[in-house]
């Protein structure tokens, strides 16, 4: 498993980070959206669902001043976004070979502090690389 210049490479699948985005969301609860725009692709030969894998690889936090925050993937992205047909294939199955545009967001509270996306492998136990993204 590797990561580099945003693509990470794993023997299941490939995923390559195409853009990441603010966005204002839609509840008092959820002020802002991270997006992060990615190209799937399925390796295997088996049906892979690309949000399964992104969990498996893919954490991202925020650290303040008092405190480091897991961030959650509890956005909700505003209805007929341009991201309504990607965000629909986070959870679908992906055949074999098949490539497929995807997003994932996360509610963000705070745009002053950057947020820290880490990469590992066995769900944290090896971390590949961390890519520091700035919000503002």
């Amino acid at each position: 498993v590797t990561f580099e210049n945003d693509t990470l490479t794993a023997g299941e699948a490939t995923i390559r980070i195409t853009n990441t985005e603010v966005i204002t969301g839609e509840y008092d609860y959820c002020p802002y959206l991270l997006v992060f725009s990615y190209d799937f692709t399925n390796n295997s030969e088996e049906l892979l669902v690309p949000e399964d894998i992104w969990d498996e690889y893919f954490s991202l936090t925020q650290e303040t001043d008092t405190t480091v925050d897991q961030l959650q993937n509890i956005g909700t992205l505003p209805r007929d976004s341009k991201y309504s047909e990607p965000e629909s294939l986070r959870f679908t199955d992906i055949k074999a070979g098949a490539t497929v545009q995807v997003v994932k967001t996360y509610a963000i509270e705070e745009l002053s502090y950057p947020v820290a996306l880490t990469i590992s492998d066995n769900y944290g136990e090896n971390v590949l690389g961390t890519k520091v993204i700035n919000l503002q």
